[in-house]
């Protein structure tokens, strides 16, 4: 693939996430758990399964208000990925539209913006780029 079409590639995914409002979280999910699950341990610990129960809840709350905010918006990521991020990204999303056998690469990357279908395609392997690439969590907002 020419720099030129990986380019685009990264340009039309820059693209779908500001039209779709897509955002990654920058606190991990696994810190949170991890503040719940102490929140739910001291709370046992203190009073017992009311505790535990008590623990949980608060702790739970505190870390969802703590991750409040903290998101970030995927067209940015992107715009801050290194040549070998968009490179990788490029190459992934190609595979991924390759695997629903469109008759035109460079036709099917207009229709991108225009099928519901690839663009769920390219949306889904975003996202999984940025979970397997960069641990982010993408969400739409």
């Amino acid at each position: 693939m020419n720099s030129k079409n990986r380019e685009n590639i990264v340009e039309i995914c820059s693209l779908l996430a500001q039209q779709e409002n897509l955002r990654v979280t920058l606190i991990e999910s696994g810190k949170g758990a991890l503040i719940a699950g102490f929140g739910a341990f001291f709370g046992g610990l203190l009073a017992g399964p009311p505790g535990l129960a008590i623990g949980g809840v608060v702790s739970s709350i505190g870390a969802a208000w703590y991750g409040q905010g903290t998101y970030k918006s995927v067209a940015q990521v992107i715009s801050e990925m290194s040549s070998n991020q968009r490179r990788a990204l490029a190459e992934a999303v190609t595979k991924a539209i390759e695997k629903t056998k469109p008759q035109d690469f460079v036709g099917a990357l207009s229709l991108i913006l225009t099928s519901a279908s690839l663009k769920d395609v390219v949306i889904a392997e975003l996202g999984s780029f940025l979970m397997r690439e960069m641990q982010l969590q993408m969400v739409k907002q």
